[in-house]
């Protein structure tokens, strides 16, 4: 019993992340009509977001800004692998250069300095978004 029960439980987790999976697919298909930016540190979760924005702008010959934020508190390294990674999926890789010590809310170190900083580079990325004429998808949730 306990045997099939695990199986019927792993047969569930399979078909709930396949359904999750088209559902992503769908939304990225849809946002992927318009040219579009993506916030992109080279990581593994927005490098394999960024190749599924790739395949599926595709279809539709739109264009794609792989967009990184070079800071004073930002490895370089990371530069270096965004800027490998976007050029192997074939995106328009943009680096904004960005100090957000010139913040005085961000320099003082304060308690929520992290929610300011992201606040501060997507204020930055919105910016770039609004001056290259593409959309934007930030917390899109359907």
């Amino acid at each position: 019993m306990e045997l099939q029960e695990k199986k019927k439980n792993r047969t569930e987790q399979k078909t709930d992340m396949q359904n999750k999976e088209k559902a992503l697919l769908t939304q990225l298909d849809e946002i992927a009509k318009q040219d579009l930016c993506l916030a992109f540190s080279g990581g593994v979760d927005s490098s394999l977001l960024l190749k599924l924005v790739m395949d599926a702008s595709a279809k539709y010959g739109t264009k794609v800004y792989a967009v990184t934020f070079q800071t004073r508190l930002h490895p370089p390294c990371d530069l270096e692998t965004a800027t490998r990674v976007a050029k192997e999926v074939g995106a328009v890789h943009e680096v904004l250069f960005v100090d957000e010590l010139e913040q005085e809310a961000i320099r003082y170190n304060p308690e929520n300095r992290c929610y300011l900083c992201k606040h501060y580079l997507f204020g930055k990325l919105l910016e770039f978004a609004r001056d290259h004429g593409v959309t934007q998808g930030t917390r899109r949730n359907k």
